[in-house]
């Protein structure tokens, strides 16, 4: 196993990889702010992963998506 550790790409997107070749999978939470499942999936990951888990082989990218609904635990924001 590798020792990945997630590399922060964008706002609120960070990618895992490994050097072995692999799949590629992404997991999004927070598309409705008010929905946390998705949140804590995203966030325990990325604490597991700072933390030394390891990725055996390919890409595993993390987003929160609404950032502002997030923010104030809506389901959407308008505009």
């Amino acid at each position: 196993m590798d020792d990945t550790t997630p590399e922060n790409i964008g706002e609120s997107l960070w990618r895992i990889q490994s050097k072995a070749p692999g799949s590629s999978v992404c997991i999004i939470g927070g598309m409705h702010g008010n929905e946390t499942a998705g949140i804590e999936v995203v966030r325990m990951l990325l604490n597991e992963f700072e933390d030394g888990r390891r990725l055996a082989s390919g890409t595993l990218t993390l987003a929160l998506g609404n950032t502002r609904a997030i923010e104030i635990n809506e389901r959407w924001i308008d505009g």
